[in-house]
């Protein structure tokens, strides 16, 4: 018993025959550049919105203790210290891959000029 299942198991697995290049063609993916995006413009878009909205929410403060959701202007404060971090972890990353960047570039023009 034990030896038929795993012959038909055997039978399952994929073979370099057509069959896997029928399948294989729905999965091809399109030569799309990645995106050179560093996330710093999506963190001040981020941080400026949530900015604006603890402004509102301070002068709104009375207004929103009496209806019990006098903590949003905690969470538009929470939102601004966020974006703020992620702005200045986006600028370092950004800042460590131009130095690697230069550092592969200097590396390369002088393993040229040896050669």
């Amino acid at each position: 018993m034990a030896s038929s299942s795993h012959a038909s198991a055997a039978r399952e697995l994929p073979t370099p025959d057509g069959a896997d290049q029928e399948r294989d063609r729905f999965f091809v993916q399109a030569p799309i550049p990645p995106v050179a995006e560093d996330g710093r413009v999506a963190m001040a878009l981020g941080t400026a919105v949530f900015a604006v909205l603890a402004v509102l929410a301070r002068v709104m403060h009375e207004r929103l203790d009496a209806a019990g959701v006098g903590w949003w202007f905690w969470v538009a404060v929470s939102g601004v210290a966020i974006g703020l971090i992620g702005f200045v972890y986006a600028v370092i990353r950004q800042n460590k891959i131009k130095r690697s960047r230069a550092a592969r570039s200097s590396s390369t023009a002088q393993s040229n000029r040896a050669a």
